[in-house]
């Protein structure tokens, strides 16, 4: 087997500054070495190195993160890209899929088949790092999270070992696979995550309300004619409160169109491209929204700088039949989850701007209605409150943590620290 390939900015400049690079343009890191691994045994020996000279790993998929987590200042970046293959079986009606591969891979196998696996809302999204955190979309309310369909995965744990583990398993895994989607990136790197597909919908019709004051209210409905087949009690209940009559007064251009599953996924692409600058915050609701938190929300819209929105995702459906315990993803009472959505391109503006917006205007007016100023730790910024995302879940998350990463080394992530490190000297 050849040997791993370090790439540094001496040697490979170009290559190195290319691949440095996350999707968020705020974040500049620069790791000490780059190792594109094409095989599990590179990932083996990458995590091998980074031990014996003391650098700090991150380990990258889609490079999606918000935070920056996909990346390190002078440590070690483990890049999965090259590790993108998607075997679909249709007759086991499973889909194999590889640590680097991105979502539009997954719904390009897929679609020949008439088959989807639920996932974001952007087609460059990483599988890995979005299923690790619960992974919210178009049809959670259908179908549930994405870590919902995954049935199991091959895994590289610190040691150099090499496992498969499953749902079926009864052994250590069962609950790693099952019940702690987040902490597998904090002590392995996933190398195939095996997901359990379901028929893909004839078509799916998106109704958008365009608002000049830059929000967006979202909500989607699929297979068919709207007004046949639909809970309305269940899928109606945010418009049928006051929300709309104030939206309404802002004149809002409403359109609605219908298409495929796979180009829904991609359509909010341009809008998320790489290299772009991004700031968010998110909360979690579980009740309907409020004629406070509605006044609230219309306080910070009315001060949101250029290019700054706030998106409500409607929860609840199939997202809120699973136990809290089943999986790490806490929030399954949620019914919306609400975030500001920062994003700008010219270099020259001050991230203060947007950061003192979504966190004074938005976050603190609006959290104080929340039921988990955490929020969705896919959209979450860096924060030392970890266990908030995960609530009764996280003193088992902190076990698993003890047995397979009890130095921490893998701590490029929204970190849960070993019982016996109480230093936060890895959050950087």
């Amino acid at each position: 087997m050849p040997p791993l390939r370090f790439i540094d900015s001496t040697s490979h400049p170009q290559d190195y500054n290319r691949l440095r690079k996350v999707w968020n343009g705020t974040i500049h890191l620069y790791p000490k070495y780059i190792v594109q691994c094409e095989n599990e045994q590179d990932i083996v020996n990458a995590l091998d190195f980074a031990k014996t000279h003391e650098l700090e790993i991150a380990v990258r998929g889609g490079g999606h993160s918000v935070s920056g987590f996909s990346a390190s200042d002078g440590g070690l970046l483990i890049d999965l890209s090259l590790m993108k293959s998607v075997i679909v079986n249709s007759e086991l009606k499973t889909v194999t899929v590889g640590g680097g591969a991105l979502w539009g891979h997954v719904d390009e196998a897929c679609d020949p088949y008439q088959m989807f696996v639920p996932g974001g809302m952007v087609s460059h999204t990483g599988v890995g790092g979005l299923t690790l955190g619960g992974g919210i979309g178009w049809l959670s309310r259908a179908y549930g999270l994405t870590c919902d369909s995954l049935i199991g995965a091959r895994i590289v744990l610190l040691n150099g070992s090499i496992c498969n583990v499953s749902k079926l398993d009864h052994g250590v895994f069962v609950y790693p696979i099952e019940d702690a989607h987040k902490i597998m990136k904090t002590y392995f790197s996933i190398t195939n995550p095996l997901n359990n597909p379901h028929p893909l919908p004839d078509n799916i019709t998106l109704y958008l309300f365009l608002l000049p004051t830059q929000v967006l209210v979202m909500s989607l409905y699929h297979e068919g004619d709207i007004t046949q087949n639909i809970d309305t009690e269940e899928r109606f209940e945010f418009y049928k409160n006051r929300v709309i009559e104030k939206l309404f007064a802002f004149n809002p251009i409403y359109t609605s169109f219908t298409d495929s599953y796979t180009c829904l996924q991609s359509m909010f692409d341009i809008g998320n491209k790489h290299g772009k600058h991004y700031y968010w915050k998110s909360l979690f609701f579980n009740t309907a929204i409020s004629e406070e938190t509605q006044e609230a929300l219309l306080k910070a819209i009315k001060k949101a700088p250029e290019a700054s929105t706030i998106e409500v995702m409607h929860l609840g459906g199939a997202i809120s039949k699973v136990a809290h315990t089943h999986t790490a993803y806490y929030q399954r009472d949620a019914l919306y989850e609400i975030h500001s959505i920062c994003s700008w391109e010219n270099n020259s503006l001050d991230i203060s701007i947007f950061r003192n917006w979504a966190q004074q205007e938005f976050f603190d007016n609006v959290s104080k209605y929340s039921c988990n100023i955490n929020g969705y730790i896919n959209t979450a910024q860096q924060t030392k409150n970890t266990e908030g995302f995960y609530g009764e879940n996280y003193a088992r998350l902190v076990q698993l943590k003890n047995k397979y990463d009890p130095q921490n080394l893998l701590h490029r992530n929204h970190n849960i620290r070993p019982s016996f490190i109480v230093s936060d000297d890895v959050e950087r």
